[in-house]
């Protein structure tokens, strides 16, 4: 009835807040409410943290400029793009080599073109990560659908809520997404993922030939295919 449900819900947003998931206060926002605090607030009102991130540099700035949602032609280079900071955002990566790209979600989609000995870290994408063009990289990656097109030599530790397409694709290495920093699973929900929903292993090959695809070893971990996190990362992965 409607005050058992009323109860089961005040329990529930309280406990969301004990475990770190629900929004911090509007004069701070890096501090969790009190208890005395939190029964004043509005819990639907309550932003996500990297939402409120997200929030305060839109306020600050504007919208960011378009360097921000892709790179392009670049060497040797660490590209990071914090929790919160592409939200329904497309990022496109294109003609870059021996890269290291941290680029962690929640965003709309994901796009590679032309890249040669790169390493992705990405996560979560609403909607598809598209690679293109691409050989000799390593990717950890989640999205809602995983397409590949003429990819060759690449390591992929996937989650894809859908089944993976690829297409004249050769060597390339499946493996199930291991990963994890701060909100990942609140990035997850968010996007509207289940990551009790991978289907990373149920890959439809296009072209199939006996070279299109292989599943990595089972004890494939991201930390042997990329640099640490903490490298890229040190406020949101301990040691």
């Amino acid at each position: 009835n409607a005050e058992y449900m009323g109860h089961f819900l005040s329990v529930y947003f309280f406990s969301l807040r004990k475990m770190g998931t629900c929004g911090s206060t509007e004069k701070d926002p890096h501090r969790w409410p009190t208890e005395k605090e939190y029964a004043k607030l509005d819990t639907e009102a309550l932003p996500w943290s990297w939402a409120t991130a997200t929030t305060r540099k839109v306020a600050a700035g504007g919208k960011q400029e378009r360097a921000f949602y892709n790179a392009e032609g670049l060497k040797g280079e660490t590209v990071v793009r914090e929790p919160g900071s592409l939200w329904a955002q497309q990022f496109v990566c294109s003609s870059c080599e021996d890269c290291d790209f941290f680029i962690c979600g929640p965003m709309d989609s994901l796009t590679v073109d032309e890249c040669k000995n790169c390493r992705f870290f990405v996560g979560p994408c609403k909607n598809s990560a598209f690679l293109r063009d691409t050989s000799n990289c390593k990717f950890v990656l989640a999205c809602g659908q995983f397409r590949t097109r003429n990819v060759t030599d690449c390591d992929i530790l996937l989650y894809s809520a859908s089944r993976p397409s690829i297409e004249s694709s050769k060597r390339l290495r499946f493996g199930c997404y291991d990963a994890y920093y701060f909100n990942l699973r609140e990035q997850f929900d968010a996007v509207g993922l289940s990551v009790f929903n991978n289907r990373w292993a149920e890959v439809h090959d296009f072209t199939p030939t006996a070279a299109s695809y292989s599943h990595l070893d089972a004890g494939a971990r991201y930390a042997t295919l990329l640099k640490p996190l903490r490298a890229a990362l040190p406020a949101l992965v301990g040691e």
